[in-house]
């Protein structure tokens, strides 16, 4: 009686499984499948159970994956047959769908032989692509580096190390309380979060939300000292720019600001001159250019 080929492959991978499941655990392990060296192996066990490492898309049919398990130029064709309770995962263990898979892609399959099938067909209940090296992920860590252009740069991360995270015009970007740009970025901050696809076979991230650390105690309300520059208006309110240091700073007067001299009396703001020291509390503003408002009083320490 003439023995189909299925019949024939079946029977062999069967004795080949048979030699003991121990040994078949030991030796079948996506975790090293090299994509550029890939290393196919199948094990059925008696009751139809499969697990396959290596199989190659070679199309679709709705839900229904074909594909290949190759060594070398021999090869056994496969079909996998999916439904709602099939797992699909990347090689990292996030959910995806069918539509997520690509021709070409690698795959682990674990599930059941189709009863009354005429070829090897598959009921999966699990799927991984393992040519998908991708995952959402959250990093964290420090920027070392930025490029000329701010599409990128480059952070050491507080997990994988140095990785490199890409940007896009859709990018969202928060310093503090502000969305800001990417031209807000500089060499050494701390990025709190950085979310989005994670590349494990390029160690790059492209980002579509991250939140950079600022010291909000920053913005609290103090006391500040400098010279005064200029003056918008001699009477309240007024504007004025104060240097600090070695920058300038825009100090915005209100109609109710006290206006002080040394000895704490209430004076005319026209009395202030250029030159003079000043002292005034207010607070900081999250704004590109250093501006203090909101400021209560201010104390002309030359008079």
């Amino acid at each position: 009686m003439k023995i189909s080929k299925i019949y024939l492959i079946l029977g062999l991978l069967f004795i080949l499984g048979f030699a003991g499941s121990a040994l078949a655990q030991s030796l079948f392990s996506d975790s090293d499948f090299n994509i550029n060296t890939p290393k196919s192996e199948i094990y059925i066990n008696k009751d139809g159970k499969i697990s396959i490492v290596g199989a190659k898309i070679i199309q679709f049919a709705g839900s229904t994956i074909y594909a290949r398990v190759i060594w070398g130029n021999a090869f056994i064709r496969i079909m996998l047959k999916t439904n709602q309770n099939t797992a699909i995962t990347r090689r990292y263990g996030e959910s995806i769908k069918v539509s997520n898979l690509a021709s070409g892609d690698y795959l682990s399959v674990e599930g059941s032989l189709e009863s009354n099938s005429d070829s090897l067909s598959i009921v999966a209940s699990t799927i991984k692509d393992l040519s998908d090296l991708t995952q959402q992920n959250n990093f964290s860590g420090t920027i070392t580096s930025i490029d000329s252009s701010y599409n990128s740069f480059y952070m050491s991360s507080n997990t994988l190390g140095s990785i490199k995270v890409v940007l896009s015009p859709s990018t969202s970007i928060t310093l503090g309380s502000r969305i800001v740009d990417a031209y807000h970025l500089k060499v050494g901050n701390k990025i709190i979060s950085a979310t989005g696809i994670y590349d494990y076979g390029t160690n790059t991230l492209k980002t579509d939300k991250m939140t950079v650390y600022l010291d909000m105690s920053i913005f609290k309300a103090r006391n500040y000292s400098g010279t005064l520059k200029s003056m918008s208006s001699k009477t309240l309110p007024s504007t004025l720019i104060v240097t600090i240091g070695s920058k300038d700073y825009t100090v915005k007067l209100s109609a109710n600001t006290w206006v002080i001299n040394n000895k704490r009396k209430t004076i005319y703001l026209s009395r202030f001159l250029e030159g003079d020291s000043v002292v005034f509390y207010g607070a900081l503003q999250e704004t590109d250019e250093p501006i203090i408002d909101n400021v209560e009083i201010i104390r002309n320490a030359s008079l």
